[in-house]
């Protein structure tokens, strides 16, 4: 790249979306932000809709070329991360076959328990290296298979929330190894198993699995149509991006084996590398962006969520101030400053 070319990334989470524009020194040079409403038409039921995801990434992607001054065709290329587990249901033709289900959602309770209980669950965990919970892709797509078959009929590609938007980006369809990682690979090769999908009674859905390719790979380029409405030129190359747990460690420098890091996102989340497969039922040994290494992920969902149902509660606007006037009720009520940091 020349000085004057630039890079974006995207990053959508569960709680915002954001959008920042780089310089070639990796220096931030503009950033941009949306929230995506959170729909709850059901007891245990944490869905959003789609379209709605994908036009807060484009306002996020807008504020940030305005933000940071430069123009959308010095961007040379995008990359992008977003939040795991849930399901994006597509049809043939890409479109939602219904609401995106978040990873807060609960609604596979039930069989979660079933599945708990049975021969199952340490098999799951010998073969994937984790066992499943509710808002897993596996345990989902079963409560759809018994609930509401029609959904799993007429999907065609089950994608997680980067690989939706890269789809309304480039018309590309695919994942990563760190998402694919999320319920139907093999611990030790990485790639999808069959045996995977038969845990769960869903070895039929396999020809529904989208392509795996590495997460620094170029998926596709922004079609003609996405540039319209994003304003990034059409031909701009689009990796194929990452968990964004993923993202955060290889944005805390955290890229070897034994380095640790942490996440306070809509979870929280503690997570180590390893360059060999160590699985216990306390963490999740996923697929890390390079071949060959795992993050161990220790997760729950505790985090921004929580922060910004305490703003609402006591009618505060979620951000910076609002978490300052949490941190000083917190010092009031425990005498002093917490020692935690």
């Amino acid at each position: 790249m020349t000085a004057d070319e630039f890079l974006l990334g995207i990053d959508a989470g569960q709680t915002v979306t954001k959008a920042c524009v780089f310089d070639r020194h990796g220096r931030e040079r503009g950033r941009g932000s949306a929230r995506v409403t959170v729909h709850s038409p059901h007891p245990r039921w944490v869905e959003r809709d789609m379209e709605e995801v994908w036009q807060a990434t484009v306002t996020a992607v807008q504020q940030a070329v305005a933000d940071a001054g430069v123009e959308p065709g010095s961007v040379k290329a995008i990359g992008i991360v977003g939040h795991n587990d849930g399901l994006y249901l597509v049809d043939e033709g890409g479109t939602p076959v219904r609401a995106a289900v978040t990873a807060m959602d609960t609604r596979a309770h039930d069989i979660l328990g079933q599945w708990r209980a049975s021969p199952m669950w340490p098999r799951a965990l010998e073969v994937t290296g984790q066992v499943p919970y509710a808002a897993s892709p596996s345990t989902l797509l079963a409560w759809f298979l018994h609930h509401q078959p029609d959904v799993l009929t007429n999907t065609r590609w089950v994608l997680f929330c980067k690989d939706w938007l890269r789809f309304r980006l480039t018309d590309a369809i695919a994942t990563d190894p760190s998402e694919a990682s999320a319920a139907f690979t093999s611990v030790r090769t990485q790639a999808y198993a069959q045996e995977a999908l038969a845990l769960y009674g869903l070895e039929f859905l396999a020809d529904k699995l989208p392509p795996i390719q590495p997460s620094h790979a170029i998926a596709g380029e922004v079609s003609e149509t996405a540039a319209t409405v994003i304003g990034i030129p059409a031909g701009t190359p689009v990796v194929t991006g990452a968990h964004d747990v993923d993202g955060s460690a290889i944005g805390t420098g955290v890229v070897r084996p034994g380095m640790l890091s942490i996440a306070a996102g809509t979870f929280s989340i503690n997570q180590i590398i390893s360059d060999h497969v160590v699985v216990d039922e306390r963490w999740q040994a996923r697929s890390f962006v390079e071949p060959g290494y795992w993050l161990n992920m220790s997760t729950s969902p505790s985090s921004a969520t929580n922060l910004d149902w305490w703003c609402r509660v006591f009618g505060l606007e979620p951000g910076e101030s609002a978490y300052e006037t949490l941190a000083a009720e917190a010092t009031q009520a425990l005498g002093g400053p917490s020692t935690l940091v």
